[in-house]
């Protein structure tokens, strides 16, 4: 498992806009490099822009959503690892 201490960016998720931190990677297979198609998220710090700003674990729905957007995801993951 890989985690990215990084700061935080922001993502939509199910029509609300979060910023994104700590995110927490597996199934990353380096014979699979450059592509990491099987990588995923396992978990997430999020907190909603437009609330009291409160950091929270971001949900398995929601950890879905981030995995949608393939972008953002392949975007962190290359920074961590590289």
């Amino acid at each position: 498992m890989y985690t990215i201490g990084m700061t935080a960016q922001k993502v939509k998720i199910i029509d609300t806009i979060f910023e994104v931190s700590d995110i927490e990677f597996d199934g990353i297979d380096f014979s699979d490099a450059p592509d990491f198609c099987d990588a995923f998220i396992t978990s997430a710090s999020i907190r909603e822009i437009d609330t009291d700003g409160e950091w929270r674990d971001a949900t398995e729905k929601e950890l879905d959503e981030i995995m949608e957007d393939s972008d953002f995801v392949y975007e962190n993951l290359q920074s961590h690892l590289y």
